[in-house]
């Protein structure tokens, strides 16, 4: 059998994973790793036996099989990454095949060689891993029917708290990578959320992103993806994980974290725009479909309340100008007031890169699109927050996320041009027409709830909670405007980071909220805005 890629060759569409991911119990499949062990189910009677060790020597990494004779790997140069073979069959010749890049997408897209429906690489563990002070990881746990891996860590109050995270798997319906359950100790009495996961928002923490809405040079408005009949918003729990990993449990662990990557959709052009705000082409020539990798990473760690999810977007195949986007993950839809599925929204709050926002309500009322909004203050917090707040017998829960920097962290951009922003209304948002004095939807800096208020004054029950950004991430801009009401305020952003890796990080903030009379600050909105040191894990910061 003479052993060729030739005829597989493909146009380059995007890898997962390009560097050595963390080291893990169950490591995810570099680009290496990937095309491996994909090749060896192109030629097994040639690479035989399958799934042995890859070896290193200098800038060769390479798998040898002595009972044919071959070996096969990649060269890692400067500029680009060849994939090499030599055999006894193919002449005893160092034959060159070209750039990694060329099979890396045929192999991602056929799993890596794996069963389709599975994460690519080594079988995750099985059983239950256990840390140190109730730490602990169950790692093959059924949660609504689903595969999911189970974390337990003990919080500043030496309460356990829980989270359940889906897995990619044949046997899971959908994808996986986000959270179907989580808990907490109220007191003695334990605090359930859960979720629909057969629905398009259901459950919560996967990737979401949002495309800049362009000025076209045709006159007209719209997102590129729309003019190319995608959508601009993708959900990212409708991508299945390409790579995952989880760090590995001992008896001294006091952390633990778990990744998943996924390869994200987004639409811009074929050349790099100065501006994202100037006119662009409008024909479809002009445009380009992006995957990008997004890996998301959850860590859990022992005397903390909040855990930390950090996300990376890696735009290592973009030049800066080709694209504008703003990021709503973590996203999803929680049942966070004790599982109450009917429960009602009562309060939300927010604090931007430049301003602080909340509804009028108190917390024993519900939110309606008659509730009142202030968005007067115009300062921003010490930490950027989102919150809401939910009634369920009597009881006002609360769930938030809040940016958490670690190390050299510029963290993001909050907000966009609002000329709501400085003024306060009578009214908050109905997006089936809106009466005077509403918000605007589009012009809430975080994903919440704009569009999901009922209208005509009826209480709204849909819990959806998301971060946000400024809209412009990817292009070439320097400072994103808030709005005419704002004195001129504007924030800085680095749409394109040196790395080309857009990193930022959240803690997700759960329990009965501190919101009591109208204008009283949430649980969220409390910590965001102390100077002490959060009750948020810190440990292995993705990076």
């Amino acid at each position: 059998m003479i052993f060729t890629f030739a005829h597989l060759r493909v146009s380059v569409l995007a890898s997962a994973c390009f560097a050595v991911c963390a080291p893990s119990a169950h490591a995810a499949l570099t680009d290496t790793e990937c095309f491996l062990d994909w090749a060896e189910g192109q030629a097994p009677n040639l690479l035989t036996p399958a799934r042995t060790a890859t070896q290193t020597v200098d800038t060769f990494h390479y798998r040898s099989y002595p009972s044919t004779g071959t070996f096969v790997g990649v060269n890692i140069g400067a500029n680009t990454t060849q994939v090499f073979v030599f055999g006894d069959q193919l002449g005893s010749k160092v034959l060159d095949l070209g750039g990694l890049s060329t099979f890396v997408p045929l192999a991602r897209e056929a799993n890596c060689g794996y069963p389709t429906g599975t994460e690519p690489g080594p079988a995750a563990p099985t059983g239950t891993e256990t840390g140190a002070a109730g730490l602990k990881r169950v790692n093959d746990d059924i949660v609504s029917g689903s595969g999911a891996t189970t974390y337990t860590w003990m919080d500043s109050a030496g309460k356990p708290r829980t989270i359940s995270l889906k897995k990619q798997l044949s046997t899971n319906s959908g994808n996986g990578g986000y959270a179907l359950s989580m808990s907490y100790m109220d007191g003695t009495n334990p605090v359930t959320l859960s979720c629909d996961d057969g629905v398009d928002d259901g459950c919560w923490g996967y990737f979401v992103g949002h495309e800049h809405v362009r000025n076209l040079d045709n006159g007209e408005w719209s997102t590129i993806a729309a003019l190319n009949n995608d959508t601009d918003k993708p959900n990212g729990r409708s991508f299945a994980v390409t790579a995952s990993s989880q760090s590995t449990i001992t008896s001294t662990s006091t952390s633990a974290t778990h990744q998943f990557t996924i390869l994200y959709p987004v639409w811009g052009t074929t050349a790099a725009l100065a501006n994202a705000d100037s006119p662009t082409p409008a024909a479809k020539t002009a445009h380009r479909k992006f995957m990008v990798p997004v890996t998301t990473q959850w860590t859990f760690e022992n005397g903390k309340d909040a855990p930390r999810i950090d996300v990376k977007i890696d735009l290592k195949d973009t030049t800066p100008g080709q694209l504008a986007f703003g990021v709503r993950g973590p996203f999803g839809v929680m049942h966070f007031a004790n599982n109450d599925t009917a429960a009602a929204i009562n309060n939300l709050q927010w604090g931007d890169s430049v301003s602080q926002f909340y509804t009028t309500n108190n917390s024993s009322t519900n939110l309606t699109s008659a509730t009142g909004w202030n968005w007067t203050n115009l300062t921003a917090p010490t930490r950027p927050y989102n919150a809401m707040t939910a009634i369920s017998g009597g009881t006002t829960y609360e769930m938030g996320l809040f940016e958490y920097k670690l190390g050299t962290d510029t963290g993001l951009a909050y907000g966009g041009w609002a000329d709501e922003r400085g003024l306060s209304g009578k009214n908050l948002s109905d997006y089936n027409g809106a009466p005077d004095g509403a918000l605007n939807p589009g012009s809430w800096p975080f994903y919440s709830a704009n569009w999901n208020i009922v209208p005509d004054g009826a209480p709204s029950t849909k819990t959806q909670l998301a971060w946000g950004s400024a809209p412009m991430y990817g292009s070439l801009a320097t400072i994103v405007g808030m709005g005419s009401n704002v004195n001129g305020a504007f924030a800085p952003i680095t749409a394109v980071p040196t790395s080309k890796k857009l990193v930022y990080r959240t803690c997700l903030v759960l329990g009965k909220s501190a919101l009591t009379t109208a204008g009283s600050a949430t649980l969220t909105k409390q910590i965001a805005n102390a100077t002490a040191e959060p009750s948020c894990a810190s440990a292995s910061p993705l990076n």
